[in-house]
């Protein structure tokens, strides 16, 4: 029979089990935090190899380039457009229009489609929603293969899932939900069902029902096809903190941030979302002095990378986090000139103690000096008082033998 101790035992450890995940949850985002802090310092190593990679590319071109044909130089850039597209704004719409230039002077129309395409893309992709949907205006359809028509697509679902998740307005929303929609629904005969952007559509669909269990089943399905430091695992890691933000589930959300961004950082992605957002979260719960360093790096990326996006979105979350950590700097400051006049009277007051000290000792040291001279001549006096009674002691002693022998001395006379 089971004893009611071991039946006590199991209740409290199923209760402190309901109770203690939230501190396993934040003992485990402090440790991502801890990777995602020493990942951030080391940001030049990062660059660096990246800086080593478009540099081999670029000496393609600049070996010998007149020589090299037009196509060749095209595909270079090509490579050079994948490099730039999350590292500089400027670099890859200086090569996407070297290309559309080469384009135009071979007059190929699949590569001239393309470009415009690359080009919607990039401006979508910053922010600038009615440039690329003039851009995309300009396409005929007709003359796109499956896989440009693919991108055409896409770049309609990237404007509208970005002023969806961006619009303030409930109309503004469902009126840009319904048009992601749209294109979402034009898109799905022409790829596999386990390609990603079928799995995204899907996954969309659920998080827009609310069926979060069945989205993260498809998110993770994603995600383990996609590797760290790659642009797939920071997009994918990025929607399932979005995943765990309408779930209410703040540490996940944030967790699933810090993995998103380290890949960002891994990878030299200046066009980022993920830290600023997670700056935003850590600012929430009052960790001011990480929320400033995230969102100062995050800036550090927006200007480098030349992005109205990410600037828009920055602002708000830059300007409060910048205010509360002035604030904090402010009260630290004055904290510090308390604790040093403190420190200050504390020092007073202990060498004013320890002076007291000091002289009570020299008061009992003079005190012990002078009792010991009355010590010694008390021993002195002892010494004389004892000699004393010596020769009384001695007096008593002979005094009788004399009287003895003085009588004597009559008698016989």
């Amino acid at each position: 029979m089971v004893s009611s101790k071991y039946v006590l035992f199991v209740l409290v450890f199923i209760m402190l089990m309901h109770v203690m995940p939230p501190a396993f949850a934040d003992n485990v985002s402090d440790s991502i935090f801890d990777q995602l802090e020493k990942i951030m310092s080391n940001r030049h190593i990062y660059n660096q190899e990246k800086e080593s990679k478009l540099l081999g590319l670029k000496a393609l071109l600049t070996y010998d380039s007149k020589q090299l044909p037009l196509e060749e130089q095209y595909q270079i850039h090509n490579k050079l457009i994948e490099e730039y597209w999350p590292y500089s704004f400027d670099s890859t719409l200086s090569y996407i229009n070297r290309n559309a230039a080469i384009a135009l002077e071979l007059n190929n129309l699949k590569w001239i489609n393309k470009c415009n395409l690359n080009l919607a893309l990039l401006l979508a992709s910053s922010g600038r929603y009615k440039e690329a949907q003039d851009i995309l205006k300009t396409i005929d359809k007709v003359y796109l293969d499956t896989k440009l028509t693919i991108d055409y697509f896409n770049c309609y679902r990237k404007i509208y899932s970005d002023l969806d998740y961006f619009a303030l307005q409930l109309e503004s929303r469902k009126e840009y939900g319904y048009l992601y929609e749209v294109y979402t629904d034009s898109i799905a005969p022409l790829i596999k069902e386990d390609e990603d952007d079928y799995l995204y559509a899907q996954e969309w669909q659920l998080l827009d029902e609310g069926r979060f269990d069945e989205c993260l089943m498809i998110n993770s399905l994603r995600l383990s096809k996609a590797e760290m430091a790659s642009e797939k695992y920071s997009y994918i890691t990025f929607q399932r903190s979005m995943i765990y933000e309408q779930m209410g589930d703040i540490p996940m959300e944030e967790k699933y941030l810090a993995l998103s961004a380290i890949s960002d950082i891994k990878a030299s992605r200046k066009d980022n979302a993920s830290l600023a957002k997670l700056a935003l979260r850590t600012y929430e719960r009052e960790d001011i002095n990480r929320a400033y360093e995230y969102i100062k790096y995050s800036f550090e990326d927006a200007v480098f990378y030349n992005s109205k996006l990410r600037f828009v979105e920055i602002a708000n979350s830059f300007s409060l986090i910048m205010e509360s950590h002035e604030i904090q700097s402010e009260r630290q400051k004055k904290a510090l000139i308390v604790f040093t006049i403190i420190i200050s009277i504390l020092s007073l007051v202990l060498f004013a103690l320890l002076y007291f000290v000091y002289r009570q000792n020299k008061t009992l040291q003079k005190a012990k000096d002078e009792l010991h001279d009355v010590n010694e001549q008390y021993k002195a006096v002892n010494r004389s008082l004892e000699d004393t009674m010596t020769e009384l002691r001695l007096s008593f002693t002979i005094l009788p033998k004399l009287i003895i022998s003085k009588n004597y001395t009559l008698a016989t006379s």
